[in-house]
């Protein structure tokens, strides 16, 4: 009997991000999820100060090569016949992973493209299945997600996805494996 080696973070990292993108391929998306870079990260930095809602995103460079994280964002796939890729991300997310709790949390997430309706109201979706795909691979065992933004958002979280306001003050949200592997079969 062959025993089953432990995948690393990174190796899952690696394998959700071309999952990801092959599942906007298999389902005609125009977007590419890609690996954060610094370029990125500063992009999410200016784009960010000019939003509706400025997120502190220089404070997570740090975060950019810990082997603990998951980073990622979101870039729209040109419909012109040379399918070109944008170079700025239209949304992005950070997230950190506890190899004690198996849970990932979502340290950061924004949309910068509100006009965009690739994007635009499927930012969360598209980041749940990324996420869902890691966690599959590492075998985790759920998602917190810290300080949403405002109670609108946070209450969106809890009623369209399920995550659970687990301290009851709107300040540590939690969905696990289970639950976002039902929500997954809702997409397929």
């Amino acid at each position: 009997m062959k025993v089953k080696e432990k995948i690393t973070v990174r190796e899952a990292r690696e394998k959700a991000i071309s999952d990801t993108n092959y599942y906007f391929s298999k389902t005609n998306t125009p977007i590419i999820i890609n690996k954060m870079n610094k370029y990125d990260l500063k992009s999410c930095c200016f784009r960010s100060m000019i939003s509706q809602h400025c997120l502190a995103w220089n404070d997570y460079e740090h975060y950019l090569n810990d082997e603990h994280c998951y980073n990622f964002c979101f870039k729209i796939i040109s419909l012109d016949i040379d399918k070109s890729i944008t170079n700025r991300p239209e949304a992005a997310c950070i997230c950190t992973y506890n190899i004690f709790d198996k849970c990932i949390s979502i340290e950061i997430i924004q949309n910068f493209s509100k006009e965009n309706k690739i994007i635009n109201g499927s930012m969360m979706k598209y980041s749940l299945l990324t996420i869902f795909l890691f966690l599959t691979k590492i075998e985790g065992n759920g998602i917190y997600l810290i300080n949403p933004i405002n109670n609108e958002i946070k209450n969106y979280y809890v009623n369209v996805f399920g995550f659970n306001d687990i301290n009851k003050d709107g300040k540590t949200l939690f969905l696990s494996f289970e639950n976002l592997a039902n929500w997954y079969l809702t997409l397929i």
